[in-house]
């Protein structure tokens, strides 16, 4: 799992998410950090291996212009400073990042084909490579592992070409490439609208006179916890910096369990008390994760990221940051969570 935030609006985008996104970056992610920026003249985008430290020193958020942009920080599942998110096309007509898991679509063949089938189209995949042992990814016809984020990216990329609807866009990939993760693209004619499309994963917008917010937790706000707008299950959509839109995708064929059940900020607060220091994904697994259905879509990311919030929020618990060895030689940074009563 990752973090990510996202900002339309007035302002520089790049020095808004940098807030945002370094505010939450060790909660579910990082290892990698990623910005991207869009404007008139196109996309901008820089990442690294670490967390944020390492990509102040590499990078200049002045050499990012453009009002809509992202910030995307990436767990320790392998890969090079090019298996960070966000990931730009291969004509550099739409940047995608993406957080979240393959869960029940689990099976990598339908990606390894997509792949197969955009390398065909002369897509490029920068992020390839032969020996990413941490997480499952497509195996493409010449052995190289790809991430799959960037096969959509390429494929998203690849249709708008086609279409320029980019609703339509995401209505056909969302259906046929299903994670349970929440995707987020900009396209580079259209800096005034950030799309997405979500299956099972937390995304937040957060509306203010100054341009539209969003993140994976409202702990990038800041506290108090600020009124959202909740980006639906099984959806695709847009937002402004003023405005909405989202409609519904075809059943995915799985039971969408859209209920957290009873029990969980019980049973997450008796663990974190019993295990101080703990990450949020030993809080959700070994915490409250139990508590819900082994089977179809389930909500437990969803539920993880409204209890960090709670639990900050009411003074239930703290936050410290801890840093542990990266990729490339990097440290990354996570979140430890201790139990305040």
């Amino acid at each position: 799992m990752c973090v990510w935030s996202a900002y339309i609006g007035k302002k520089q985008a790049a020095a808004e998410v940098w807030k945002t996104g370094t505010a939450i970056e060790g909660i579910w992610g990082g290892f990698y950090t990623g910005i991207t920026a869009v404007d008139a003249s196109g996309i901008h985008c820089a990442k690294c291996c670490g967390y944020s430290k390492y990509w102040e020193e590499k990078f200049s958020l002045s050499d990012l212009p453009g009002n809509a942009g992202f910030f995307h920080s990436r767990t320790n599942s392998g890969g090079d400073e090019a298996w960070g998110h966000p990931f730009v096309g291969t004509n550099k007509h739409a940047v995608l990042m993406g957080q979240g898991s393959d869960g029940v679509f689990s099976d990598m063949s339908i990606w390894a084909a997509e792949g197969n089938k955009l390398a065909g189209k002369g897509k490029q995949f920068p992020a390839r490579a032969y020996n990413v042992p941490l997480k499952r990814y497509p195996v493409l016809a010449d052995g190289a592992k790809v991430h799959v984020s960037e096969i959509m990216a390429q494929a998203v990329e690849a249709m708008y070409e086609e279409t320029k609807d980019a609703l339509a866009t995401l209505r056909a990939i969302g259906t046929h490439l299903k994670e349970e993760a929440i995707t987020l693209v900009m396209f580079h004619d259209q800096p005034e609208k950030i799309y997405f499309i979500n299956m099972n994963q937390s995304g937040v917008i957060y509306f203010t006179p100054e341009g539209a917010y969003a993140a994976s937790s409202r702990l990038a706000f800041g506290l108090p916890l600020v009124k959202y707008t909740a980006i639906p299950l099984n959806c695709i959509g847009y937002f402004t910096a003023e405005s909405f839109y989202s409609e519904n995708l075809p059943d995915p064929g799985y039971p969408l369990l859209d209920r957290i059940p009873d029990g969980v900020y019980t049973a997450a607060v008796k663990y974190l008390r019993e295990n101080p220091g703990s990450l949020l994904a030993q809080i959700t697994d070994g915490g409250f994760g139990p508590l819900f259905p082994s089977e179809g879509i389930r909500l437990r990311a969803i539920a993880a990221h409204r209890l960090a919030e709670t639990l900050c929020a009411e003074g239930v618990a703290e936050r410290k940051d801890d840093f542990l060895p990266g990729p490339c030689g990097t440290q990354g940074l996570v979140t430890r969570f201790y139990y305040k009563g």
